[in-house]
């Protein structure tokens, strides 16, 4: 997820991921030993109120590819530590014929 430029993969598993109702996120700790990007964070959060019936949830992944298309939560595990994972926002929403729905998540750095 983070890392500098140039890093092998195995030198960047020091990530560590959470994930709450209302967000997801990674980040390095202070203390990371490995390139130049200590201390730093990408957080996806929701914000509002999705304009139709809905659910959502904030999830942390076990792999660093994302989530698999038919089954979003099958790499679910919960907090993570120095890993190599990922975060998503996963939405269920009712959308009916000929309607059309709206989420806003923003990205936030911390």
């Amino acid at each position: 997820m983070f890392g500098a430029p140039g890093e092998s993969i195995p030198d960047r598993l020091l990530e560590n991921f959470d994930s709450t109702y209302n967000s997801a996120w990674g980040y390095e700790s202070i203390d990371y030993s490995g390139g130049n990007y200590a201390g730093y964070g990408l957080m996806l959060q929701n914000m509002g109120t999705p304009n139709v019936p809905y659910d959502f949830y904030g999830y942390v992944l076990d792999t660093s590819v994302g989530p698999a298309p038919c089954d979003p939560v099958a790499s679910y595990v919960g907090p993570l530590t120095q890993v190599d994972g990922s975060a998503e926002m996963l939405y269920f929403l009712e959308i009916g014929a000929k309607k059309t729905a709206t989420v806003y998540t923003r990205y936030l750095a911390f």
